[in-house]
């Protein structure tokens, strides 16, 4: 029925719809195109973002025993990560004690980050992992985390 009708139209009109056809299909496989590019992108420019704060605490872990500073610990300047349940936190664990000691922003409350290891997040370059988790108020959070040996002052997971 729609060939009989087709052949029936001018040529005119089927170059209207045959052109209509490929424009959106140009279109939709752009889109998709597009649309994966800026969320891979968005992702990367974040993950830029959590490691100039993962940077930040391993500086401050190489200052952990030190009285003064261990209470400077993790004041990376930005306010989100005081604020209970913000989606932002941090959390240093000591691993290589019996019992882990455990340093975690005031965001996190009384809150514990899980380990992507035990998510089955492959470990990056460097021993760096990156991935996804349902974090304290049942959202779907970003997180990476290293662990950091630093010599006498013990084993950290960041």
């Amino acid at each position: 029925m729609w060939l009989r009708w087709l052949q029936a139209k001018s040529i005119e009109t089927r170059l209207f719809l045959s052109a209509a056809f490929w424009s959106l299909l140009i279109l939709v496989i752009a889109a998709i195109i597009l649309t994966t590019f800026y969320i891979h992108n968005s992702e990367a420019a974040f993950d830029k973002r959590l490691n100039v704060y993962l940077h930040a605490l391993v500086a401050d872990i190489s200052s952990f025993g030190e009285e003064e500073s261990h209470s400077q610990l993790g004041q990376i300047g930005d306010p989100q990560f005081l604020i209970p349940g913000s989606g932002w936190y941090w959390q240093i664990t000591r691993t290589d004690v019996a019992e882990n000691e455990l340093r975690a922003s005031r965001s996190l409350s009384a809150s514990k980050l899980p380990r992507l290891a035990s998510l089955g997040v492959e470990a990056g370059i460097g021993g760096a992992r990156s991935g996804y988790f349902t974090g304290p108020d049942a959202r779907q959070l970003r997180m990476v985390e290293r662990v950091i040996s630093t010599g006498d002052s013990g084993v950290f997971l960041v």
